[in-house]
């Protein structure tokens, strides 16, 4: 992905967990500049367990996927493996 992203837009991306491979479709909800991480008070879900990690070198994104009627979860996904989803609103 070559284009910087703004919050409301609708982004895929595959991950892949214990050999299994999924694609996920959500909403940019934070733009995390260079050198920041996620704020806390926007994905409070990012910050429990083991924790979100270190500062990306560059601008990152905070992306929301729906996992329910009304339930949602936060990522923050590696910014090469985003596309836009064109047309698309969540």
């Amino acid at each position: 992905m070559r284009e910087k992203l703004k919050i409301n837009d609708v982004v895929r991306w595959k991950s892949q967990a214990m050999g299994i491979c999924k694609e996920k479709i959500g909403q940019v909800v934070q733009v995390v500049p260079a050198g920041e991480i996620p704020d806390r008070k926007i994905a409070p879900d990012l910050f429990r367990g083991s924790g979100i990690g270190h500062p990306r070198e560059h601008e990152s994104y905070v992306v929301r996927v729906k996992t329910g009627k009304t339930a949602f979860k936060h990522y923050w996904p590696r910014v090469k493996a985003l596309s836009i989803v064109e047309g698309a609103k969540e």
